[in-house]
């Protein structure tokens, strides 16, 4: 729950495990679809979490990796088009994945 000066807001935000691997898939939907554009941004926010959740929640992420890795061999295929992506592009992030 958020406070605003009129009063509370109920508002659902992700555990950044879940954002972070959601952008992941996303990059290769977007690259191939009508939005490229924004691609390069979800990976780069997928690389920041990766990175900075390595470092603090590795259990987190790695919980999460597998998770998503068991929805099916589509989001299988996606996410790992997005890690492949990430570790070429950020090279430098550390990524418990």
């Amino acid at each position: 729950m958020l406070v605003a000066s009129n009063g509370p807001i109920v508002a659902n935000v992700p555990r950044p495990e879940r954002y972070a691997l959601s952008k992941l898939i996303l990059y290769p939907e977007r690259l191939a679809g009508q939005q490229p554009e924004k691609a390069n941004k979800d990976l780069l926010q997928s690389a920041t979490l990766v990175d900075y959740l390595s470092q603090f929640d590795p259990d987190a992420l790695t919980d999460a990796w597998t998770d998503l890795l068991s929805r099916g061999p589509s989001w299988r295929k996606l996410a790992l088009q997005g890690l492949a992506a990430l570790k070429q592009r950020y090279p430098e992030a550390n990524c418990a994945i």
